[in-house]
């Protein structure tokens, strides 16, 4: 049976090539394959060429990698008096044969693919999303197993269920791809189905597969339309978000973060929505931040609905609730008096203060209000022996709560034991404790000279006797 069937194949063969040299009329050459146009990645086969009688002399057979235009002449045989084949071994990917003669007639070309049969589609996964009341749409998605490296076709069977009525299997979508993105189908389905069975075919040139069908119950996989933050409005601490939705749904959540943290918080209680638009209050946010804000919903059964768009809205600033951190030093003719502070305040925005205001208080009840740049961190106030000095912080919300430093001291005992350290570039200074606890300590420090307006100064707690100055 073996040898007759191998005599058959020969035979037929030859009727192919006779029909080759018989179409082959005023063109240069025909090229066929024994295995086709497209084969399996890694097999062997014949690539014959039948050239025009005519072309007698410098016959010669080449070829070219995935659509270069470099081509390397190949070693031929004489298969007849007008045919050359080449046999090709475990061919991995494509290629483009072609054949020359000296003839003036044009040379002749064949593309062969290589590639595998699909796998069976497996993980079908599918979300109906609902876009009005009434209708909806079908996402499907599966995986398409190993690359081919051919076109496929996909056509997916769906059956589906309402009431006591089922209906199909039709074929309702059909996906052509190459590549190693996963395909997908749409297709609408009315609300009233309950149930949908839904199964795909693989095809290419070198075979077909077939998944197993995947049975849904359509209110399990539903999934409304993604919702839209459509207004932020806030004041310092407290933002109002009205959300938009394009179908009635059961719950709506909506997060929110600064742009400090990773993680989102979620809005507590934001749940039993029952419209299509809804406005949500959102306190206890820091003064001058920028915050950002998402929402999803879901019907009361099925899926969250993908995130909606992030919006970005800044909290407004509010007067600085702290007092300022200030030092005063005497200067070295007791004509002046400098007064130092902390420009560093974090419930305001950067930037934001409009200025200081210095007050002194004098022993006569009178009062000097100075207005200082908010670019400067000092100011001379005149010398006073028994009076306060105020500052004030204040910008286009109002002024922060005064901070007050007196003239009126009492001399303390000088520090014992105090000790400097330099190391690299820090420097750090210790003392022993007095036996009666001060209020606090302040370390000054500056170049040499003094220049007054380059002191610089922390405040220390009464508990404290060490500081490392960089």
């Amino acid at each position: 049976m073996s040898t007759m069937f191998l005599s058959w194949s020969i035979i037929v063969f030859a009727v192919a090539l006779l029909a080759v040299q018989q179409c082959a009329g005023e063109r240069s050459c025909v090229l066929m394959s024994s295995a086709g146009a497209v084969v399996q990645q890694g097999s062997s086969f014949v690539v014959y060429c039948t050239f025009n009688p005519t072309c007698k002399i410098s016959r010669s057979m080449h070829m070219s990698i995935d659509g270069s235009s470099k081509t390397v002449k190949q070693t031929h045989k004489q298969f007849n008096e007008t045919t050359i084949s080449l046999r090709v071994e475990n061919i991995t990917e494509k290629r483009t044969y072609q054949c020359h003669s000296d003839c003036r007639l044009d040379p002749c070309g064949l593309d062969i693919s290589a590639g595998y049969p699909p796998d069976q589609p497996k993980n079908i996964s599918c979300i109906y999303r609902i876009h009005k009341n009434d209708t909806g749409s079908i996402n499907c998605s599966w995986d398409t197993g190993r690359e081919t490296n051919l076109m496929n076709r996909f056509v997916m069977w769906v059956r589906t269920t309402s009431g006591n009525h089922t209906g199909g299997p039709v074929p309702i979508c059909i996906v052509s791809n190459k590549g190693t993105e996963s395909p997908s189908a749409n297709f609408t389905l009315p609300r009233s189905v309950q149930l949908m069975s839904v199964w795909v075919q693989a095809q290419n040139s070198l075979g077909s597969a077939e998944s197993s069908a995947v049975n849904y119950t359509l209110s399990d996989i539903v999934m409304p339309s993604t919702p839209a933050v459509d207004q932020v409005e806030c004041t310092s601490r407290n933002c109002t978000i009205k959300v938009e939705q394009p179908v009635r749904t059961q719950h709506l959540q909506i997060q929110y973060r600064d742009e400090q943290q990773r993680e989102w918080t979620t809005y507590p209680g934001s749940a039993g929505l029952m419209t299509s638009s809804k406005t949500k209050h959102i306190s206890s946010l820091k003064p001058c931040s920028l915050y950002h804000f998402r929402a999803r919903s879901r019907f009361s059964t099925g899926l969250w609905s993908q995130w909606s768009s992030t919006i970005f809205k800044c909290t407004e600033e509010e007067a600085p609730a702290e007092a300022l951190d200030v030092w005063l030093v005497p200067g070295s003719d007791f004509r002046s008096m400098r007064v130092y502070w902390n420009k560093s305040i974090m419930t305001v925005c950067s930037g934001s203060i409009i200025l200081y205001m210095i007050t002194v208080n004098g022993s006569n009840n009178l009062s000097v209000v100075t207005n200082v740049s908010a670019d400067f961190n000092n100011h001379s106030v005149p010398f006073c022996t028994d009076c306060e000095v105020t500052v004030q912080a204040v910008n286009s919300k109002g002024s922060s709560p005064p901070a007050t430093i007196t003239t009126r001291h009492t001399k303390a005992k000088p520090l014992l034991e105090v000790q400097a350290t330099a190391d690299n570039h820090t420097i750090t200074i210790s003392w022993r404790k007095p036996e009666t606890a001060p209020a606090y300590y302040v370390v000054e420090w500056y170049s040499e000279g003094p220049i007054l307006d380059e002191v610089r100064w922390v405040r220390l707690d009464r508990n404290e006797n060490t500081i490392i100055i960089t």
